[in-house]
């Protein structure tokens, strides 16, 4: 009978990292979560929380958003991923009050961000150099002014894991994370932390991975593609 412990887990082993640059991103958010308020800086205010609001309005009605008669002299609302209609974090919206779920929604992504870049911080140097790397990304200058294109910030948070994930050879990760980071709203961005996981992972479980991304993430990529190529801005 062998006495060998299983092996810890990621989440068992850097747990304490992962618990201090979530209360470091905490610091951000914790006065307005306390005082039910939000940003408003903005695209904050004239943008997304508008944006927040009415997807969840119409979700909690039993409604799939396909088009917002409000915005402009309306538009197509399902086929912009910017709506975050199937990305599980913009959930949080259905089930708490808005303020709430609005600054959570930040605090989140950006503690994600924290969490993946430890992670690939942390296959090369020692833990505290990972933390310290860790948190001068969160708070560096450029992740804090996206605060407020939360689709851009959405999707940014995940870029960090998606390169772990290509490292070190977890294609079914790199396939899960790579669809949120096209669910979170930004393609751009998401198209990037794609070709960035081709380029590092140079292997041919590659291809899993794409099918997988393209799997998950099919019921917002296609109406998406299909309002591109029926866009004014499709000709160039």
């Amino acid at each position: 009978m062998s006495d060998e412990q299983p092996s810890p887990t990621p989440l068992q082993r850097h747990r304490f990292a992962y618990a201090l640059l979530a209360l470091l991103a905490v610091t951000i958010f914790l006065p307005a979560l306390l005082k039910r308020e939000v940003f408003t800086l903005r695209d904050h205010f004239d943008y997304f929380q508008p944006l927040r609001a009415f997807t969840a309005d119409e979700l909690k009605a039993g409604h799939l958003p396909l088009w917002n008669p409000y915005s402009s002299s309306g538009e197509p609302w399902l086929a912009n991923p910017q709506t975050g209609v199937f990305y599980p974090p913009t959930w949080l919206f259905l089930v708490l009050p808005f303020e709430t779920a609005y600054m959570l929604f930040l605090l989140l992504h950006l503690s994600i961000l924290g969490w993946g870049a430890y992670l690939l911080f942390a296959r090369r140097a020692p833990p505290g150099a990972a933390m310290v790397g860790a948190a001068a990304l969160m708070f560096s200058g450029p992740v804090l002014s996206l605060l407020d294109v939360s689709n851009n910030f959405a999707t940014l948070a995940w870029v960090p894991l998606v390169l772990w994930c290509a490292l070190e050879g977890r294609w079914q990760r790199g396939g899960v994370v790579l669809a949120l980071a096209f669910l979170g709203g930004e393609p751009f961005f998401a198209a990037l932390a794609a070709l960035m996981y081709v380029v590092v992972r140079r292997r041919r479980d590659v291809l899993m991975t794409a099918l997988l991304a393209f799997g998950l993430s099919a019921v917002q990529l296609i109406p998406f593609l299909e309002f591109v190529a029926h866009s004014d801005r499709a000709g160039g």
